[in-house]
């Protein structure tokens, strides 16, 4: 996801909803939620940090988030998930 205003501006999370059992994050609405930037399920409405993708309304829920970096205006994301 890319955020222009945010100071960093890009993350990397998993598509899968673990919740939902659906492939719908990409179609997530951004939001700041306790201070913490969030992609809100489309489904049912559980917000997850862009961070390290922890869900806000139980923290036992998470998606899986990637390693990224940004080099000369190309996004190189690790295949490596962050646990």
């Amino acid at each position: 996801m890319f955020l222009p205003d945010q100071e960093q501006q890009l993350y990397a999370v998993d598509n899968w909803d673990p919740i939902a059992q659906a492939g719908v994050i990409a179609r997530g609405i951004i939001a700041e939620m306790e201070g913490e930037l969030t992609v809100a399920s489309p489904l049912y409405k559980h917000h997850f940090r862009l961070s390290d993708g922890v869900c806000m309304e139980d923290s036992n829920i998470r998606l899986a988030t990637y390693p990224l970096a940004l080099y000369e205006d190309k996004v190189y994301i690790g295949c490596n998930k962050i646990q």
